[in-house]
């Protein structure tokens, strides 16, 4: 996620999985034309009549499993994980909007600017572990998300539903932190992990 507009008045965040939704695709379309390719041999089998039974079902098979696994998971895939997500911070309009677009659906929320307390990292452990001969091995790594607090609710917004490195993260919280200060609904101390 970063910022695709910065003034006094507006604040526009963007996180677009652009690359991980070319790699499924392209994917997904050469498996797509392997199934082409088997059902053309298919079809050439059953028109001219002298098809090979053991040859046939070798290509059926190759065929719906690079239509159903090779093409289908790809797409179930961008079906489940991919989302886009845009948070504008208006502050005319005195309100914050996330939108969340998914393959098939647009969730979006509104919100006062005046509830909005502060942004900060929400911090989670990642731990591995590995049963190497009789030994298990940990590996621990920091993960975070953008989190947005509401004034007077336990409840939080988390801009992005994923965590990851913290890195990138830092920075946005302390965008959102500075723009929140500028229009005067910003009272907490600069972001910072717990």
């Amino acid at each position: 996620m970063k910022p695709t507009h910065q003034s006094r008045d507006l604040l526009i965040l963007k996180d677009a999985p652009w690359v991980i939704t070319i790699i499924a695709t392209v994917f997904a379309l050469i498996f797509l034309a392997l199934a082409l390719v088997s059902l053309r041999g298919l079809i050439a089998g059953v028109t001219t009549g002298n098809a090979d039974p053991k040859e046939m079902l070798l290509l059926s098979v190759f065929f719906f499993t690079s239509l159903v696994t090779g093409a289908g998971m790809p797409v179930l895939a961008l079906r489940l994980l991919l989302e886009f997500t845009q948070v504008r911070f208006d502050r005319p309009g005195q309100f914050i909007e996330i939108r969340r677009r998914q393959l098939y659906k647009l969730n979006t929320r509104r919100i006062p600017l005046k509830d909005i307390k502060d942004a900060y990292l929400e911090p989670l452990w990642d731990v591995e572990e590995e049963n190497v001969g009789g030994t298990i091995h940990r590996t621990t790594a920091l993960v975070c998300r953008p989190v947005l607090r509401l004034r007077g609710r336990s409840e939080e917004l988390p801009l992005l539903l994923a965590y990851s490195n913290a890195k990138p993260f830092g920075a946005l919280v302390d965008t959102i932190n500075d723009w929140l200060n500028q229009s005067g609904t910003y009272n907490a101390h600069p972001s910072a992990l717990p």
